[in-house]
C-alpha cells in the first residue's frame, strides 16, 4: 500500500475517533443528567428532585446543584456530588464512592442539619457505608459519623452507627421511613460513653442559666411520627468521682423554692457550688410534656431537679 494513502487512512481513523469521543462526550452529559434524575426520582418517590448539571473526570461523574423536596416532611440540598466509577464495579451493580459535598438536610420534625462532606461507600442495590467527617446540627456540632446502611423506597437505616459527641461516643441505630410527602416516622436506640456535661452545657448555649461538670453514659430510645414524638425513654447515670453544680437562674430556682417549701436563700446557697459524687437522671414524656428527672448525691446531702419542657408531644398524626 503507497505511503500516502496510509497515512489518508490513519488520518480518517484519528479523525473518526476524534469525532466519537467529541460527540459521545456531549451526549453523554444529557444522558448522565436523564439517568441521574431518575435514580433519585426512583430513591425518593413522589418527591420533586432537579440537578442542574454534570461532568465527567477520570473515573468521576460529577453532578451539581441537587435538589430533593417532599411537601414539608423533606429538603435536601447538596452542591456537589461526585460518583467514582469502573466498568468491572458497574457490572457487579457495585459504586466504590459517592462522596457528596456541602450538604444542608431538613427532615420534619428534626432541625435542619449540615455537613461539608459525606461519604457513601461499597455502595451496591439496597447497602452501603456511610462516612461524615462532621456535622453541624442546630447550636452543637457533631463529630466523626460512621455507620452500615440499608435502604429501600423511603426507607434508611443505619446499624450499627458510631457517634464521636461531646467528647465522648454515641452507638446504637436509626431508622427513618417517609410515609407520604409530609409525614416521617423515625425510630433511634442509642447509647451513650462518657460524655462531657460541660461540653453539653457550652453547645446548648445554657451556660447562662447553669453550669456542670462531670461524665455521663447511658442509653435512650426516641420514636414517633411526624411531629408526634410517641415514645422517650432515657436513662444516664454521671461517671465517677461525679462533679460540681452552679445554679445561675433565679427563676429556676424559686419554682424550685416554691415546690419544695424551702426558703430561697436556702435553695440558693445550696446550689451555689454543689459537688456530688453520683447522679441519675430519667428522661420521658408524660402527659405532652418531656420530663427530666435528676437525682444527684453528694457529701453536702442530696439535691433533686424536675426540668420539663411544656408542649413537647404535638398532635399525633396518621399515616
Amino acid at each position: 500500500m503507497p505511503r500516502r494513502i496510509f497515512f489518508r487512512i490513519l488520518l480518517a481513523f484519528l479523525a473518526l475517533t476524534i469525532t466519537f469521543f467529541i460527540t459521545g462526550y456531549f451526549f453523554a452529559r444529557p444522558i448522565a443528567l436523564f439517568f441521574g434524575r431518575a435514580a433519585l426520582e426512583n430513591l425518593f418517590k413522589n418527591a420533586e428532585t432537579s440537578i442542574k448539571g454534570c461532568d465527567f473526570k477520570p473515573g468521576t461523574l460529577l453532578f451539581y446543584s441537587i435538589e430533593i423536596k417532599k411537601g414539608k416532611s423533606l429538603d435536601i440540598k447538596i452542591e456537589e456530588a461526585a460518583i467514582a466509577y469502573n466498568l468491572k464495579a458497574l457490572v457487579r451493580k457495585k459504586i466504590s464512592r459517592v462522596s457528596l459535598k456541602n450538604v444542608s438536610m431538613d427532615i420534619k420534625p428534626l432541625k435542619a442539619f449540615s455537613a461539608e462532606r459525606i461519604d457513601a461507600l461499597n455502595l451496591k442495590p439496597g447497602s452501603g457505608k456511610l462516612y461524615i467527617p462532621k456535622i453541624d446540627y442546630d447550636n452543637f456540632r457533631i463529630g466523626e459519623i460512621k455507620s452500615d446502611m440499608k435502604f429501600g423506597d423511603n426507607v434508611i437505616s443505619m446499624n450499627p452507627v458510631d457517634i464521636t459527641f461531646l467528647g465522648g461516643r454515641i452507638t446504637g441505630n436509626l431508622n427513618i421511613s417517609v410515609l407520604s410527602p409530609d409525614i416521617v416516622k423515625y425510630d433511634f436506640n442509642l447509647k451513650a460513653l462518657n460524655l462531657d456535661i460541660r461540653s453539653f452545657v457550652e453547645d446548648f448555649k445554657l451556660i447562662d442559666k447553669f453550669e456542670m461538670t462531670g461524665k455521663l453514659g447511658g442509653a435512650m430510645s426516641l420514636a414517633g411520627m411526624g411531629a408526634s414524638i410517641n415514645e422517650v425513654n432515657g436513662t444516664f447515670l454521671t461517671d465517677s468521682p461525679g462533679g460540681v453544680l452552679v445554679i445561675k437562674d433565679t427563676r429556676f430556682l424559686e419554682n424550685v423554692s416554691k415546690n419544695s417549701g424551702q426558703p430561697l436563700d436556702i435553695i440558693v446557697e445550696s446550689f451555689r457550688n454543689y459537688n456530688y459524687n453520683s447522679g441519675i437522671a430519667r428522661l420521658f414524656v408524660e402527659a405532652g410534656s418531656l420530663v427530666m428527672d435528676v437525682k444527684l448525691d453528694g457529701k453536702t446531702g442530696k439535691r433533686n431537679l424536675a426540668l420539663v419542657l411544656h408542649d413537647f408531644s404535638a398532635r399525633k398524626e396518621k399515616p
